[in-house]
């Protein structure tokens, strides 16, 4: 669930031509990708804390 919401508000495949031409294709691209990879490395922490507080797994 966090990897999907954290994803959801950084990666935007709809507004990445708008970001493009405002920001450039080589930086909105690769803001997307780093969104994208920390969403699912916030995922696996998120978990790993869960895990060692006892909570839900």
């Amino acid at each position: 669930m966090t990897a999907f919401i954290v994803a959801w508000v950084t990666v935007g495949i709809i507004q990445l031509p708008v970001e493009m031409n405002i920001l450039g294709k080589r930086f909105a691209i690769a803001r997307n990708l780093c969104g994208f990879i920390l969403a699912i490395l916030i995922a696996i922490l998120t978990e790993g804390t869960l895990s060692l507080l006892g909570g839900i797994q």
